[in-house]
């Protein structure tokens, strides 16, 4: 007996987004480094300060510059102390630029606050106002640095830990929030982003879980979005490292973007990297970091990349002549979450009416569909596993009940579980 699945939303194509692609400048930092914290003076001129050289096993005290214009490369001036993960801010009125926190050695020094002056290519000790959000050392702390009376305090407590997090200003006095907290759970999600009120301290979650993230991410906004870059890899998830998150601010939604020839590509997890948005020319440049590779450790990186958002356009893909309406057969691969050659046919599946993120594919277990921008793309998860429409994610088989299946019904229509005309 031959079993069907009816849809009342039918299955066929529109376009797919191309590929994002990272653009590898000529010059090169200093050194390989991670834990670095990049800061852009606005016009032409792009900070990269401290971090951690591998090789040499030695905190960084260095302060280089980067111009855009010409690519130059130049060591300016030296910390004190060598330190990594540090965090920046740039006075508007003055340029001068505030590094603080961050780790000296084999301690954590949320204590050490200095100041940069490019106009005489000197640093030295100066407190500053500035909020900090949770970290290695405070995972649940909102900390203000005052710069007026030189005083600092804990502003309140965040609603989650935060071991390894991210977060940029959204423009409207509030901070959009990425990251969780250090646990050996690191296949399952992250939290989702929050969006923190700092006057009020009031946060506010998204539905979506997050990748977990297992090395601090960078986050930049440009202006109407934020942008996670690296510290996440999780195949099992459809979480794969060969893209960027975009998220809105408003909803908490978010929307992963592929990125072609991504140092994270593959199997690698690009993480410790520091990024800036140059409005510009509208990229978001990127700095050295570390490639944790599957079974053959970590690469550093020395290198800068830039990658730029204006939308590529859009490619068309032929239409399948058959929808799919089974799962199937799972069988086990290494393969990661790729682009479906399979694209959506507006009248049955269309992101314009809908919020950037992932929805479930009307026809297959084995897919879901991402929107952002108004633009449809179907991916693949990763063989064997499946899209979990509560989590969104894809998941192990065992955990998705997939209502697309026609095994165990009799044979007649049924409404369609997920969509409706």
């Amino acid at each position: 007996m031959s079993l069907y699945l009816i849809l009342l939303t039918l299955l066929l194509c529109t376009h797919s987004l191309a590929d994002l692609v990272p653009v590898e400048v000529s010059s090169k930092l200093p050194t390989v480094r991670f834990g670095t914290s990049a800061i852009y003076d606005g016009n032409d001129a792009i900070y990269v300060i401290g971090g951690f050289d591998t090789p040499a096993w030695m905190y960084l005290r260095d302060i280089v510059k980067y111009t855009i214009s010409t690519g130059e490369v130049q060591l300016l001036a030296t910390l004190p102390v060598g330190k990594r993960y540090v965090s920046t801010s740039m006075d508007d009125t003055t340029g001068d630029i505030y590094i603080h926190h961050g780790q000296t050695g084999s301690m954590v020094d949320p204590n050490g606050i200095y100041k940069y002056t490019p106009s005489t290519n000197t640093s030295y000790t100066n407190p500053v106002e500035i909020y900090v959000l949770g970290g290695i050392s405070s995972p649940t702390n909102i900390g203000i640095f005052n710069m007026a009376d030189h005083t600092v305090r804990n502003a309140g407590d965040l609603v989650r830990r935060y071991h390894f997090s991210g977060a940029v200003a959204d423009g409207t006095g509030s901070a959009i929030l990425v990251g969780n907290d250090f646990n050996d759970d690191y296949i399952g999600p992250g939290y989702p982003a929050a969006r923190i009120n700092l006057t009020s301290k009031i946060t506010t979650y998204g539905t979506m879980p997050l990748p977990f993230i297992l090395g601090t991410p960078a986050v930049v906004w440009d202006g109407a979005y934020a942008y996670v870059i690296g510290g996440y890899r999780n195949l099992t998830a459809g979480h794969f490292p060969h893209s960027i998150i975009k998220i809105d601010p408003t909803t908490l939604a978010y929307s992963v973007l592929p990125v072609s020839n991504f140092p994270g590509n593959a199997t690698d997890r690009l993480m410790y990297i520091s990024a800036v948005f140059v409005e510009r020319l509208n990229r978001i440049y990127f700095f050295g970091g570390s490639a944790s590779r599957v079974g053959l450790g970590d690469r550093d990186h020395d290198s800068i990349w830039y990658i730029e958002l204006s939308p590529p356009a859009p490619t068309t893909t032929p239409a399948r002549t058959t929808p799919e309406a089974t799962t199937p057969e799972a069988t086990m691969t290494t393969t990661e979450p790729i682009i479906s050659t399979t694209t959506m046919r507006p009248d049955i599946f269309t992101c314009a009416d809908k919020l950037d993120g992932m929805y479930p594919h009307p026809a297959d277990c084995a897919k879901f569909i991402n929107c952002n921008d108004n633009v449809t793309t179907v991916f693949d998860c990763p063989e064997p596993v499946l899209f979990d429409v509560e989590t969104r994610r894809c998941v192990h088989p065992h955990l998705v009940d997939c209502l697309l299946s026609c095994v165990g019904r009799e044979d007649e229509m049924y409404p369609h579980p997920y969509y409706s005309l």
